[in-house]
């Protein structure tokens, strides 16, 4: 009788350790993957919020000025009249 156990060939080794490696790459890249976006996002949010805030600051600047302007032309004419 004679005992015989049933081994994995050295290409088949070689077969499941790249695929586990493979596996384990895609887990680690997926998970950079999704780092990279939720950071892209937020700065791309950062940079809307900013640049929406300096266009409402200089929006009212402009009315500000027009405002004053209206009302030193009115007060002009007050006075000529």
């Amino acid at each position: 009788m004679s005992i015989y156990f049933r081994t994995t060939s050295a290409w088949q080794q070689m077969q499941n350790w790249h695929r586990v490696q493979a596996a384990r790459t895609q887990q680690v890249i997926g998970n950079a993957a999704d780092l990279l976006s939720a950071s892209t996002s937020s700065f791309n949010d950062a940079a809307t919020s900013y640049y929406q805030g300096r266009a409402t600051l200089a929006a009212k600047a402009a009315l500000a000025r027009l405002q004053a302007a209206v009302k030193a032309k009115s007060a002009s004419v007050d006075t000529t009249a």
